[in-house]
């Protein structure tokens, strides 16, 4: 069965009950344009049948920000996410089949990406094409920009290369942008899968060398969850380092950063007056 036109209204998660359907069956395709202009969506779960996505398939779905499929999809049509400039996570659920479909999706978005393969969360910096042409030798020579590129290149048919994945970063690290550097780090020691010894104790020094950054971003979103997160990797392994954070969140009036901090403090260090109890 082919879903040829999507006709619901949500705002959130697409009802593809309400659409215009060909054949019978499973879903097994999404035509091209069939989601092209539903500015309303954010979110778009596609059933495991499904095996392709046609030609600009969600084109100018610009307020969509997660798509979720399983790697049963082979193909992704030519512009299937066109004008989808908010796109910033991908989530791939298992079937039995590839990795091929996330592969066509990513070489296809120079943006940067957070991709979840199974569960676990990886991030993909940005890339940006430059074309430069030589006149003389009528020659058109292609630059590439940004770290996304390599990273890409770790995504296989039948997997992710986490050994080459993690290497890139002792190359990249300092060329790429902070926060960005900063996701690839955080989202690998959160979801291990593979990961080193050597190369987990690179991504933390990263982390710890770049604290501030880290503290300034919470504070910013009110990111809660990321406190906890940093907690659980190791970043305020140090009386210092916590008490450092605690301030900072107080400061900032970040309120529930504060909390956390004095929770973890509390249990991580034993109180040696009464000073360390109040903040």
């Amino acid at each position: 069965m082919i879903l040829n036109k999507y006709l619901g209204s949500n705002y959130n998660v697409a009802e593809l009950k309400e659409a215009v359907y060909e054949g019978e069956g499973e879903l097994t395709k999404v035509a091209a344009y069939a989601f092209k202009e539903h500015r309303e969506l954010t979110e778009v779960s596609l059933p495991e049948n499904v095996e392709e996505v046609g030609n600009n398939a969600f084109y100018n779905c610009r307020n969509l920000r997660k798509i979720v499929f399983y790697d049963k999809i082979e193909s992704f049509g030519d512009g299937a996410f066109r004008n989808c400039s908010k796109l910033d996570y991908i989530e791939v659920k298992r079937a039995g089949g590839s990795l091929r479909g996330l592969k066509e999706i990513l070489l296809a978005m120079s943006k940067s990406v957070m991709v979840s393969v199974y569960g676990n969360e990886l991030f993909f910096p940005h890339f940006q094409p430059e074309f430069q042409d030589n006149v003389g030798a009528k020659i058109v020579a292609e630059i590439m920009h940004g770290a996304g590129m390599n990273y890409r290149e770790c995504v296989g048919r039948e997997g992710i290369d986490y050994m080459k994945y993690d290497g890139l970063f002792t190359i990249q690290k300092y060329s790429m942008d902070l926060n960005e550097a900063i996701m690839v780090c955080k989202a690998r020691l959160i979801y291990p899968v593979e990961l080193k010894d050597e190369k987990r104790a690179e991504y933390l020094e990263f982390l710890v060398n770049n604290k501030k950054a880290l503290l300034d971003d919470a504070a910013k979103n009110k990111d809660s969850a990321s406190v906890t997160a940093y907690i659980d990797v190791g970043i305020f392994d140090t009386r210092e380092a916590a008490d450092e954070a605690c301030d900072f969140f107080c400061e900032t009036d970040f309120a529930e950063g504060v909390n956390i901090m004095i929770e973890y403090r509390n249990k991580k260090f034993k109180k040696t007056s009464i000073m360390d109890m109040e903040i």
